[in-house]
């Protein structure tokens, strides 16, 4: 394999929605430098695997795109991890920029500066980093290697101007603890970066009566789905950018209480109420807030909530699957056009317009 010439990737999306601004050719390469125990690519990590490509082919395949890219639209490069193959992310860029498509690099950043990455980092116009956790010991266990570099890189990226778009996966058990927030607080004091862009997307649910669940399990439910999203929202809030945005995740469960489902739905009312007066105090300073709300979503969450729950969830989340690009694709667009709240599907929209009309007895009483 040519290095310079070649690209091992695993697959494309050619019109991806959700790996950066406006519509995206995405190129996930193979080959991975950690193991992340969350992890949903694990097809990706083994450097030996994929399918060798041509940087003039793949080139070739993001052109047939180009007119559905629009203004800010261009190629993301995600993984795995992209940087393992920085000699042909040079190669592919330099082409790029031949034809003015923007260029985005999905990374962790988690591998040492050299002068090929320092070339690549020129090359590229934004970045999504993944800071995967402040505390190092925590981030040793949850992915196998040290954090390190992944910090270096941020700075390295700040002093040097570059725009980045920074995420941090809070983990139930890992990343949640306050001791992590408090950490993250202090890094954002120091760096003083300008925060353009906040998702608050962590959550989790469990099914069944509250009288049979575990309170410890409940508690965390609350911390995570409540507690972390306000503290994470308040301490980003004073580094946020002129005609930024928040994107809180919230659900369809919080238009009304739902037996089996109380302190999920509880929760999600919460965030629901939280962003929309958030947004209504920032709005004066240019920062706009969103409440997504989807409804079932073709992810591992209903799985996960049945499992830990030990309760089935009714039979009509089949009816009603959505896929979870579809959800943020028009979580996006919401956004932009600086709403307070998005709904996904008309069934899922007619459900919200119900629960306002409709006595909540007579659907509790459907509900039993």
């Amino acid at each position: 394999m040519d290095v310079k010439s070649q690209m091992r990737i695993h697959s494309f999306e050619t019109l991806g929605a959700v790996d950066g601004p406006g519509i995206r050719f995405v190129i996930f390469t193979q080959g991975c430098n950690l193991k992340c125990k969350y992890c949903q690519n694990r097809d990706t990590w083994d450097v030996n695997s994929g399918t060798i490509y041509d940087i003039d082919d793949v080139v070739k395949k993001i052109e047939r795109y180009t007119a559905y890219m629009q203004a800010d639209g261009g190629i993301t490069v995600s993984g795995g991890e992209p940087l393992l193959q920085p000699d042909a992310l040079i190669t592919l860029f330099k082409e790029m920029k031949k034809r003015n498509i923007k260029v985005a690099v999905d990374t962790s950043g988690n591998l040492p500066i050299t002068d090929k990455i320092k070339e690549v980092i020129e090359l590229t116009d934004l970045f999504l980093l993944d800071i995967k956790c402040i505390n190092d010991d925590i981030c040793k266990d949850l992915v196998g290697v040290s954090n390190k570099y992944e910090l270096e890189f941020a700075k390295y990226l700040s002093e040097h101007g570059k725009e980045m778009w920074i995420r941090q996966v809070l983990i139930p058990g890992y990343t949640d603890k306050e001791e992590d927030l408090i950490k993250l607080k202090s890094v954002l004091e120091k760096e003083n970066p300008s925060i353009k862009i906040l998702v608050n997307a962590a959550g989790f649910g469990v099914t069944g009566h509250v009288s049979d669940q575990d309170e410890n399990v409940l508690a965390e439910m609350v911390d995570v789905n409540c507690r972390a999203l306000t503290w994470i929202s308040r301490i980003c809030i004073p580094y946020m950018a002129d005609n930024s945005r928040i994107i809180n995740f919230a659900s369809v469960a919080a238009f009304m209480p739902q037996p089996s489902f109380a302190v999920y739905a509880a929760t999600k009312a919460y965030v629901m109420s939280f962003t929309r007066a958030l947004n209504c105090e920032l709005r004066k300073k240019n920062i706009y807030a969103l409440a997504v709300c989807p409804g079932p979503a073709d992810t591992g969450f209903f799985a996960t909530a049945e499992r830990i729950g030990g309760k089935q969830a009714g039979a009509y989340k089949e009816l009603f699957m959505a896929k979870p690009e579809q959800v943020v694709k028009k979580a996006i667009h919401d956004s932009v056009m600086k709403r307070e709240v998005s709904v996904y599907s008309i069934p899922m929209q007619a459900l919200r317009v119900i629960t306002k009309i409709i006595p909540r007895k007579l659907i509790f009483g459907f509900l039993r």
